[in-house]
């Protein structure tokens, strides 16, 4: 399982997965399981991303080819070669898709640089965004009027998105920076290879919170109401954090592998977390507020997707009578749910 990311409306989840077959598919519910649609790709994919309307769906395969898809029928519409992803230096992931709020550009990533192109034309209005090495993350910030790009030269960089021309001095880290997330308020998150966390305000370089994580943390994102923010860390454990503060308001959640991602839902209901597991985590954030001492229901949920619990904070396997019980507990809950 390589990497997954939700539709607009929050209830599409598209999937990329290699094995015997290099395949993208789509779930049009992922409460209901069950692929709706699947399409076998040219090589193994990387990376995904939907656009903002949910209309489309962008893959990045290891030929260097980018392919879009229409949703939900996942119907080929257009690709172009961009920069060949370097395979032999992978982080967390091999590269990147990724639109702008408004859907006027698509950005991939993995080599040098990120390739910025018109979602409509394929076609690149300007140079491509480079680092010193490679670039390993992007996203947009200020409602898109800037993108910034992680790379393996110790720095975030931001840029102007309508010139590719730099919009802020670069924030430097003490080790090669690879994860890069936007929040409310002119925040950035970031990880590097020091294992820690990074809150940034972008436009003055400072670093603004210290974010507590008790194990190596891979990649961590804010929610979008900016209150909270979900590292994946070492030990298959997703961490819920004030953002503001960087102070842990809840137990970890046991997750089904190493976390690589860790997306928001539009609707800021859901996070999807996939990495190294055989599934993906998906977690109820309306439970994870500060004012529950445990988040019951976003608990249940991924010790049943896992398969463990956790257990003086380690993750510890359920045995099956154990899982069964956490199942009929579950099911009440929704039957009982408005």
């Amino acid at each position: 399982m390589h990497g997954a990311e939700f539709s607009a409306d929050g209830r599409s989840v598209a999937v990329i997965a290699s094995g015997e077959r290099a395949v993208l598919r789509l779930f049009a519910d992922y409460r209901m399981g069950g692929a709706t649609a699947e399409r076998r790709l040219s090589a193994k994919p990387l990376a995904l991303g939907f656009s903002p309307n949910g209309d489309k769906v962008c893959v990045l395969c290891g030929d260097d080819a980018v392919s879009c898809f229409r949703v939900p029928t996942l119907e080929p519409l257009q690709s172009w070669v961009t920069e060949a992803p370097e395979q032999d230096q992978v982080l967390i992931r091999h590269g990147g898709v990724r639109f702008s709020p408004d859907g006027e550009y698509v950005v991939t990533w993995g080599g040098v640089a990120a390739d910025v192109r018109d979602a409509q034309t394929g076609q690149a209005p300007y140079e491509r965004l480079r680092h010193e090495g490679r670039c390993f993350d992007v996203d947009f910030v200020a409602d898109g009027a800037v993108i910034a790009t992680a790379g393996f030269d110790r720095t975030v960089r931001l840029w102007d998105a309508k010139s590719g021309k730099p919009a802020a001095s670069p924030l430097v880290h003490p080790a090669p920076a690879y994860h890069v997330r936007a929040a409310p308020g002119g925040l950035l998150v970031s990880n590097c290879l020091d294992g820690a966390v990074h809150v940034w305000d972008w436009k003055s370089g400072r670093e603004t919170a210290d974010a507590k994580t008790p194990k190596y943390a891979f990649v961590a994102t804010p929610s979008r109401d900016g209150r909270r923010l979900l590292p994946g860390c070492d030990g298959n454990l997703l961490h819920v954090l004030d953002l503001a503060t960087g102070e842990r308001v809840g137990p970890a959640l046991a997750l089904c592998g190493v976390p690589w991602t860790v997306e928001i839902s539009p609707d800021a209901k859901h996070a999807a977390i996939a990495g190294s597991g055989d599934g993906i985590d998906v977690v109820d954030l309306t439970a994870l507020d500060a004012s529950l001492s445990t988040p019951a229901t976003a608990v249940l949920e991924a010790e049943l997707v896992s398969g463990s619990r956790l257990d003086s904070g380690e993750p510890r396997r359920l045995r099956p009578l154990e899982w069964s019980e956490r199942w009929r507990r579950y099911h009440r809950r929704e039957a009982a749910a408005p």
